[in-house]
């Protein structure tokens, strides 16, 4: 699924925007335009995500972001080029990290 569909069906309240369990392989581009700046706290949880670089700074308000059970690897989070200076929470349970220190190691998690 994509979410540039026209028929967004998420829970956004406030801050909060809860796109778990959707079968959504990427996030697409009105979602972002949407919800991007305001949003602090982002559930993308049981997704088939495979890739963040490509969005993530679009939310910098971001202190919170759950991507448990998706299809993130090391080298995805390495392809970060900045640090996420206001994130303090960041969840990749049952996804395929296996050495998460060196993505902290290397700056890229303030």
């Amino acid at each position: 699924m994509d979410l540039d569909d026209e028929a967004i069906d998420c829970s956004f309240n406030e801050k909060q925007l809860i796109l778990s369990q959707r079968d959504l392989k990427i996030v697409g581009a009105k979602v972002i335009e949407r919800y991007g700046r305001h949003c602090e706290y982002l559930d993308l949880g049981y997704n088939r995500l495979n890739c963040i670089e490509k969005w993530i700074y679009d939310f910098p308000q971001l202190k919170c972001l759950i991507l448990d059970g998706n299809y993130l690897r090391e080298a995805h989070l390495q392809k970060l080029k900045q640090p996420l200076d206001r994130l303090r929470v960041l969840m990749l349970n049952k996804n395929e990290v296996k050495l998460l220190i060196i993505c902290i190691q290397e700056g890229m998690f303030a």
